[in-house]
């Protein structure tokens, strides 16, 4: 089982040039969006193991969290920094969500610079080019994954590793 949370976007539109997972809504706690979903991530493997520790449950689920080339070198520092949130380093990927050349509203392709073609990520539906292109993911997905729940970082409603949904997707073989 594991979580891919999608994550390439910032928090300009808040007023800060960070990426989103790292902003603080402005809760009590001065929690960043990612401390509060990962320590969601951990709390439902807590429960389903039956512990109340955090170093008595046998953290195996996964977590891919896709970033975007403006965000992603961030992000990754950010989760060193915070010791991967108290999640074992090699139970999370992080990659890069595929990119595409940007377009002219009439269809051309726009250069950055002469000879170089202007690129952007292709967003959150990128994660299927992105799977596909990305040997490290792929590998991941094929290995070590059998259902995998998406979430997006700006969603702090989500209930991650949602056993319902989990369950329903077990139950339905899909």
């Amino acid at each position: 089982m594991g979580v891919l949370l999608l994550a390439g976007c910032s928090a300009e539109a808040l007023g800060d040039n960070k990426p989103m997972g790292m902003y603080k809504p402005g809760l009590q706690s001065d929690k960043s969006m990612f401390r509060l979903l990962i320590e969601r991530f951990i709390k439902a493997q807590m429960v389903a193991c039956g512990v109340d520790n955090i170093f008595m449950a046998p953290l195996h689920c996964k977590l891919i969290i896709m970033t975007n080339a403006d965000t992603h070198e961030l992000v990754t520092q950010y989760f060193h920094q915070n010791s991967y949130f108290g999640i074992m380093k090699e139970n999370i990927v992080f990659v890069e969500a595929h990119r595409m050349p940007i377009l002219s509203n009439d269809g051309n392709i726009l250069l950055k610079s002469r000879g170089e073609v202007a690129m952007a990520s292709a967003g959150n539906g990128a994660f299927f080019d992105t799977l596909n292109t990305n040997e490290q993911l792929r590998s991941f997905m094929e290995e070590e994954l059998d259902y995998v729940q998406i979430i997006g970082v700006k969603n702090l409603l989500t209930k991650v590793l949602d056993p319902a949904q989990i369950g329903y997707a077990f139950k339905q073989n899909a």
